[in-house]
C-alpha cells in the first residue's frame, strides 16, 4: 500500500510553504532551531495533507500545543529548550518472554490464552502511546489508524529524501534519484522552483 499522488503533491506544497514561513533559510537560525522547524513543517504537512483521520487530527493538536508552549517560553525570554520527547519503555520480546516464562513457572496450570491476552493487551497499550490520538481508540480502530499512519509516515520519509536530493543536500543512489525525479515531477517540481 502506498500514499496517493494527491497526498504527495499536497505534502510537498505544504512542506515547502511551511519551511518558507518558518524562515529556515535565515542565516540567524541555529541548527537546533532549523531542525525543529523542519520537523514541525514535515509533521504538519503530513497531517494536513492526509486530513480527517484520528491520528492526523491528534498530530495537529499536539503540534499546536508544542508551538504555543514554545511561544509562551519566548514571551518570558527563556532559552529555546525543546522539551524531550517522552521516552516510553517499550517492552522488548525478551522482556515479554521472560515475564511470561516466570509467570508460567509460578502457575504451571495457567492457561496459554490468558498469557497471550496479557501480552496483546500490553502491546496494544504501547501502540496506543506511539500512534497520535491512539489513546482514545478501540483495538479495531487502532489497527486501521496504525496502518494508515505508517503508510503516510513512509511516504513522508520518501518525499523528504527526494526533496533533500533535489536540493543537493543528500547523496542518494542513482536508482533512488530516478524514482525521486518521477515523484517530484508529479507535482513537487513546481514548488521546488518557487523555493529556489
Amino acid at each position: 500500500m502506498q500514499a496517493t499522488n494527491k497526498f504527495n503533491k499536497s505534502f510537498l506544497k505544504l512542506m515547502i510553504n511551511g519551511l518558507k514561513l518558518d524562515g529556515v533559510h535565515s542565516k540567524s537560525m541555529s541548527i537546533q532551531e532549523r531542525k525543529r522547524a523542519i520537523k514541525l513543517s514535515a509533521d504538519a504537512a503530513m497531517a494536513l495533507a492526509r486530513g480527517h483521520t484520528k491520528w492526523s487530527n491528534a498530530l495537529i493538536t499536539n503540534l499546536s500545543k508544542q508551538e504555543k508552549h514554545t511561544t509562551d517560553n519566548n514571551a518570558f525570554d527563556h532559552e529555546k529548550n525543546v522539551a524531550p520527547i517522552n521516552k516510553w519503555k517499550i517492552p522488548t520480546s525478551k522482556k515479554i518472554l521472560g515475564k511470561s516464562l516466570r509467570y508460567r513457572s509460578r502457575k504451571k496450570n495457567a492457561d496459554a490464552s490468558i498469557v497471550a491476552r496479557r501480552i496483546v493487551k500490553k502491546r496494544t497499550q504501547v501502540l496506543k502511546r506511539i500512534i497520535p490520538g491512539g489513546e482514545s481508540l478501540n483495538s479495531l480502530s487502532l489497527l486501521g489508524e496504525t496502518l494508515d499512519y505508517v503508510i503516510h509516515l513512509r511516504a513522508q520519509v520518501n518525499l523528504m529524501q527526494c526533496l533533500a536530493n533535489a536540493l543537493g543536500a543528500s547523496t542518494l543512489k542513482p536508482r533512488k534519484s530516478i524514482h525521486c525525479k518521477k515523484e517530484l515531477d508529479q507535482g513537487g517540481g513546481y514548488f521546488l522552483e518557487r523555493m529556489k
